[in-house]
């Protein structure tokens, strides 16, 4: 009787490590389907903004502007009908736990290169090419989505939230 005990006992030993294998996994698992659902909120926020052109949005934001979607905000949707109300009627908002804010800025690039180690391979006029196609006015696209961990006990913990970026850039 008692060899089988500690049989038994050996045997505990030797599945808890497997144990504790699955339950890690079965974590991860869960973090990255909702790390790919976040990442698919911001791909597709990004590639609709893309269809935007410059004009487009240059007369409805100042400077730098943040939307904010989900909890029952719609500020990207009035955002969107504000270019197209045709878009905006068919847009669809992400589902709770998910937020989505979109930022866009607006500036002049300006692209900085080291012209006294490439001066001996440009012409002056190559030179004003360059100058002026780095001043093309554009908007910078920042999308975030964030969302509760999931396997986590408090939902109203700030270390509890996980984001997901995805930045592009808008030119006319």
């Amino acid at each position: 009787m008692i060899e089988i005990i500690i049989g038994l006992i050996i045997i505990a030993i030797g599945f808890l490590p497997i144990y504790n294998l699955f339950r890690q996994g079965s974590k991860t698992t869960v973090t990255n389907v909702q790390e790919t659902v976040a990442t698919n909120y911001a791909s597709d926020l990004i590639n609709f903004c893309k269809d935007f052109k410059y004009y487009q949005i240059e007369p409805i934001i100042d400077d730098e502007e943040t939307y904010e979607e989900g909890e029952g905000k719609d500020e990207i949707k009035n955002f969107i009908s504000k270019i197209n109300s045709d878009l905006a009627d068919n847009w669809k908002t992400v589902p709770e736990p998910y937020v989505r804010k979109l930022t866009l800025h607006h500036y002049k690039r300006k692209l900085q290169i080291d012209w006294g180690i490439l001066k001996d391979l440009f012409t002056e006029g190559f030179n004003e090419t360059i100058e002026l196609r780095t001043q093309v006015p554009c908007y910078s696209i920042k999308v975030t989505v964030t969302f509760p961990r999931m396997m986590s006990k408090r939902k109203d913990d700030k270390s509890n939230i996980e984001e997901v970026i995805l930045e592009s850039i808008l030119i006319d």
